[in-house]
């Protein structure tokens, strides 16, 4: 069995510096590219969240093509040096780089909106849109239950497209968001009790096509009294495609129906907020939301290896002190 090493206080304390770091440096990168990215979806002006505060006054006028009369009305003459960014612009003219970043925005003319644009959906994508309009919600539902049954659907690019089509009006985001969570913990509880019910012998004879041998189930068993939140959350969220077998492993082990359930629904609240926000944040953009959602996601793995480093050096000390 793999034993994590063990931490010194020196290290804990060296190591959550640095993740505290890390996450919080995301998380900023995270809220300054959203207030861009959400003042540009208002402005209805693509290009326009691209704009950072290390884009130079030369970057405005040559790559976003800025009026330059604009630019002149906006700070005043003489102009900054062009190789100066906006941070620094911001910060000679003692106003926030966010501020100065959202009065520049308007500026930006619509320069990318071409024909190629419009055709750039693809034939697949015309496909979902149509079966989605024909069939509506329900025939949703019934691929997320599929997927969490561990069949291999399409569910989370499907939640995605119905979060691009909640934020276009076409569905009723809170319905469907509830309606999908729900679907998804209808398939995680029928493996959890076909797990519990199912004979282990008849696991061990006939569970290893599916990864349930006996060594399995004790791994998992032992990985759930370490790990168990974050093991289920995990295969609910960012690696879903597991979460099958995994849940017929959980039956299978001693974990409580409670404890299981809530874990799965933390998991499945969290693949939704991936997958539909997703696709609600963007409403059908994605070149817009690409760089908020890098960062976003290095903020929640940050967080995750703060979890995670924290409850290894709770469990360590409280072993020495039991030892």
């Amino acid at each position: 069995m793999f034993k994590t090493p063990s931490l010194s206080r020196r290290s804990f304390l060296i190591l959550l510096s640095l993740l505290s770091a890390f996450t919080l440096f995301h998380a900023n990168k995270s809220w300054k590219t959203y207030t861009v990215l959400s003042h540009a979806r208002v402005l209805g002006v693509d290009s326009a969240a691209d704009l950072r505060g290390n884009n130079t006054l030369n970057d405005l006028l040559v790559e976003f093509q800025v009026p330059i009369e604009g630019v002149i009305q906006l700070l005043g003459v003489p102009l900054p040096d062009k190789d100066s960014t906006l941070k620094i612009i911001a910060e000679s003219r003692g106003e926030g780089e966010l501020e100065l970043v959202a009065r520049i925005q308007p500026l930006v003319p619509k320069t990318y909106e071409s024909l190629d644009e419009e055709d750039s959906t693809g034939f697949v994508d015309d496909l979902l849109y149509e079966g989605l309009a024909r069939y509506g919600l329900p025939i949703v539902f019934v691929v997320v239950l599929f997927g969490a049954l561990g069949l291999p659907v399409p569910a989370g690019p499907m939640v995605g497209i119905v979060g691009m089509m909640a934020f276009s009006g076409l569905f009723d985001a809170l319905f469907a968001a509830v309606g999908i969570v729900f679907a998804a913990l209808v398939g995680d509880l029928l493996l959890f009790e076909l797990g519990r019910r199912v004979d282990p012998a008849w696991l061990d004879r006939h569970g290893s096509k599916l990864g349930l041998t006996e060594k399995n189930r004790h791994r998992v068993e032992h990985l759930f009294q370490q790990w168990g939140s974050l093991t289920l959350i995990l295969t609910r969220s960012l690696v879903a495609h597991v979460s099958a077998v995994v849940s017929l492993m959980a039956g299978a082990s001693s974990i409580s129906r409670g404890r299981y359930g809530l874990n799965c629904l933390i998991g499945r609240l969290a693949w939704l907020l991936i997958y539909f926000g997703f696709g609600f944040f963007v409403g059908g953009d994605l070149a817009m939301a690409g760089s908020f959602l890098g960062y976003l996601s290095l903020t929640l793995l940050g967080l995750l290896l703060i979890a995670v480093l924290t409850d290894q050096y709770r469990k360590q000390s409280a072993q020495v002190v039991l030892e």
